[in-house]
C-alpha cells in the first residue's frame, strides 16, 4: 500500500520547489525514527497522526513561549527570506484552510514565518491556523506574543491574545490585552465584543451594556440571547456617543 509520510507536508511548496526529493526523504526517515513501532510492524494510526501533526510544526519551537526559528530545519525548508514567497504561501494557507487541510495550513503558515521571520504579521496568521486544530492554543499563544514583540502597536495582536487568553481561563491577562486593543483602536469590534461577553459572564452588567454598545456601533452582532438574559438583569441603559 502507498503511504505518504507526514514529514512531505512540511515541503508542500510546488510553486517553489525549496525542498528536494532528497531533503522530504530526509525529513521523513527522521520524523519516522521518532515514533516506536509496535512489535509486529504495524503503524497505529495515532503515530501517523503524531507524525503529520509533528510535520507541521516543523522549523519552529514553541517552548519558550514565543514562536522560535530552528535554523537547522528553517534551512532544509526555505532557502532563505522572500517576502513574495511569504505571500504566495500565505495564500496556499488560506486556500488549505478552506478545504479543511488544517495541518497542511499550518505548516504553510510555518513557511510563510521563516520566509519573512521579521514580519509580524505572519506571526499573527499564523496563531489563527495554530487555533484551528484542538490542543495548540499555547502554540497559538507563543505565535501571538511574537508578533507583538515585532509590533506592539497592532490592535488585532491584542485582540487575538486576548482571545486566547481567555480560552485558557486567564481572565485578567484576558481583560487586559482586549482594553489595550481598544486603547489602540477604539473602534476595534471584536474586542468590544468579547470584552461585553466576559463582562457578561462576570456579571458585571454595567460594563457589559457599555461594550455591546461600542461592538454594536463597530458593526459586531451580539448573540440576541446574552442581550435578552443581560436585559432580564437589568435594564439596557441609554446610548452613549462620547465614546
Amino acid at each position: 500500500m502507498i503511504r505518504r509520510t507526514a514529514a512531505t507536508l512540511a515541503c508542500t511548496l510546488p510553486f517553489l520547489g525549496s525542498c528536494s526529493p532528497e531533503t522530504v526523504a530526509q525529513l521523513e526517515d527522521e520524523v519516522i525514527a521518532t515514533s516506536a513501532a509496535p512489535p509486529d510492524g504495524a503503524r497505529p494510526v495515532s503515530d501517523y497522526k503524531d507524525e503529520r501533526k509533528r510535520a507541521a510544526l516543523l522549523g519552529l519551537a514553541y517552548e519558550s513561549g514565543r514562536a522560535v526559528l530552528v535554523p537547522e530545519e528553517a534551512r532544509r525548508l526555505v532557502a532563505g527570506p522572500d517576502a513574495a514567497a511569504s505571500a504566495r504561501e500565505a495564500r496556499l494557507a488560506e486556500e488549505l484552510t478552506r478545504e479543511n487541510r488544517i495541518l497542511e495550513a499550518v505548516a504553510a503558515r510555518t513557511r510563510a514565518v521563516l520566509l519573512a521571520p521579521e514580519d509580524a504579521r505572519r506571526y499573527l496568521e499564523l496563531g489563527d491556523t495554530l487555533l484551528l486544530p484542538k490542543g495548540w492554543d499555547d502554540k497559538a499563544e507563543a505565535a501571538y506574543r511574537t508578533s507583538l514583540d515585532l509590533d506592539p502597536s497592532d490592535p488585532d495582536a491584542h485582540a487575538r491574545l486576548g482571545n486566547v487568553l481567555w480560552r485558557a481561563g486567564e481572565r485578567d491577562a484576558a481583560i487586559a490585552a482586549l482594553s489595550e486593543a481598544v486603547r489602540l483602536e477604539p473602534g476595534h469590534g471584536a474586542a468590544h465584543k468579547l470584552l461585553a461577553k466576559i463582562h457578561f459572564l462576570l456579571r458585571e452588567d454595567a460594563g457589559a451594556w457599555r461594550e455591546i454598545h461600542l461592538a454594536e456601533r463597530a458593526g459586531e452582532a451580539i448573540p440576541p440571547q446574552m442581550r435578552a438574559q443581560l436585559a432580564s438583569r437589568s435594564p439596557e441603559p441609554e446610548r452613549r456617543t462620547d465614546r
